[in-house]
């Protein structure tokens, strides 16, 4: 009995041993750093086979825990990732409902502009200078003082753009206000040397003037000084581009100054002339007029005007833009004075609308046509009495001294658009109308009295509407004041 005992003891030790030691054995394999503990359990009594077995459950259920952890940490991150994929198809939904949102560019850095040299001019400067010259120009002025009036010779400077030349002269192109009056007009080159010129033709409604020169007055050595300047684009041009003004500041000599283009197409009244100027705050001073404004290229965009003079500005210069001055540069350049007896007329009588006018009756600013001619190229073409002509051949006209200058060169014949503002149903309305010039119209008695208060008499006379107590007081003002 007690062997059998024994017996079956030491062979259930045996048998548990070899379980314990595969157990151990397949942990140790899976996990190599699990210590192996199986020679202290090979006893084979009861004590140590309990704890045994209570080390197999306490690594089962670390097995257990640690799976529960795993599976646990799974779930909540696909869980989240699922979540976080519903969330963004929602916001997708919710994105696509709304409107585009509008981007907005990240300005440019430009590089290069020191690189170009803009720093230093003087290249520029040398290039266009032999294309520059100095105007001074001699006239008379009547002066008013109290013992009565006499006339003095006054002496004014200017510049210009020599820009053409043929067989017998060289062609510069001024300011009309610098040559205007002028009883003798002397040219300096760009080598000092001075000659006597001459104006070639005029055109007060855009304040442009050519004046020529004879080869034959002028020494070899100036002809190889001087140059034809280079006309650029003025249509190009763009705010912020940087340009200069070459001229005769002051009458000084030629000088340069730099500034950059503020507007490039600007209403300017000057002189109850309106023209379209380029905007700079180069510094244009008097004798700068006629002078050049030039791009960094070294070509001639603009024929310097005038200056904005006043206590609370600053830096306002304008200057016609060269594709404005260049037809008529050519124009004026073969111009030649026509006799009278074959001068063409419009065939109005007209009254210049005024500021009082125009804000009494909102008439637009222009000529108000009093009467027409019966026999006139206007009566032909339809102009009526009433109509206000605002334009011819494009430029505004709002006085006698700029339609005179207009037609002055202008033969019968010859058609010119007139741009009216004609009253229809409670309003004016513009109409362009071509004219064929004819023959002067009679002339009345009130026009020959107002003549020398009209400008030249080109044949379209305007009204006698002066007042005569206004004009005493102009008188007395003059005369005090020097008004």
């Amino acid at each position: 009995m007690d062997m059998n005992n024994q017996n079956q003891n030491q062979e259930y030790g045996q048998e548990n041993q070899s379980h314990s030691t595969d157990y151990y054995n397949t942990n140790n394999n899976v996990n190599s750093g699990m210590p192996v503990y199986g020679g202290g359990y090979n006893s084979g009594n009861n004590g140590r086979h309990s704890n045994k077995g209570l080390i197999i459950v306490i690594v089962i259920l670390c097995m257990i825990i640690a799976g529960g952890a795993g599976a646990a940490f799974t779930y909540f991150a696909t869980a989240g990732k699922n979540n976080a994929t519903v969330a963004e198809s929602s916001s997708r939904v919710v994105e696509e409902k709304k409107e585009p949102a509008a981007k907005i560019g990240q300005t440019e850095v430009i590089s290069g502009l020191s690189a170009a040299g803009t720093s230093d001019l003087s290249e520029v400067y040398d290039a266009v200078l032999p294309s520059i010259v100095a105007i001074t120009c001699q006239s008379t002025e009547d002066v008013q003082t109290f013992f009565g009036t006499y006339s003095k010779d006054i002496t004014g400077a200017g510049s210009g753009v020599i820009f053409d030349e043929d067989d017998k002269n060289i062609y510069i192109l001024t300011n009309n206000h610098v040559v205007d009056g002028a009883k003798s007009i002397v040219i300096k080159f760009s080598d000092d040397e001075a000659v006597e010129g001459e104006v070639q033709g005029t055109a007060a409604y855009s304040d442009l003037a050519v004046v020529k020169v004879k080869l034959s007055d002028m020494r070899d050595s100036t002809k190889k000084a001087i140059k034809l300047a280079e006309l650029g684009d003025s249509d190009s041009l763009k705010v912020g581009e940087m340009v200069m003004a070459i001229g005769n500041a002051l009458g000084y000599g030629q000088s340069l100054t730099v500034g950059y283009v503020s507007a490039t197409s600007r209403e300017v009244n000057m002189d109850d002339i309106t023209l379209e100027l380029i905007q700079t705050d180069a510094a244009i001073n008097p004798g700068n007029s006629g002078g050049a404004l030039i791009n960094l290229r070294g070509q001639v965009i603009g024929i310097n005007s005038a200056k904005l003079a006043d206590r609370s500005v600053e830096g306002m210069g304008y200057a016609i833009p060269m594709n404005t001055a260049k037809p008529l540069a050519e124009k004026l350049k073969t111009s030649e004075a026509v006799d009278e007896k074959d001068r063409g007329y419009l065939g109005v009588y007209y009254a210049v609308v005024n500021d009082e006018t125009h804000s009494v009756y909102n008439i637009p600013y222009g000529l108000y046509v009093s009467e027409v001619a019966e026999d006139g190229g206007a009566a032909a073409a339809g102009i009526q009495k009433g109509d206000v002509i605002t334009k011819i051949d494009g430029y505004k006209i709002k006085n006698s001294v700029t339609i005179n200058s207009i037609l002055s060169t202008k033969k019968k014949g010859d058609k010119v658009k007139v741009t009216i503002q004609r009253y229809d149903n409670g309003e004016y309305k513009e109409t362009d109308i071509e004219v064929t010039l004819a023959k002067k119209p009679a002339e009345k008695e009130s026009d020959v009295v107002n003549q020398g208060n009209s400008g030249e008499n080109d044949g379209d006379y305007p009204e006698d509407n002066d007042n005569d107590e206004e004009d005493d007081l102009d008188n007395y003002n003059n005369f005090f004041f020097g008004w």
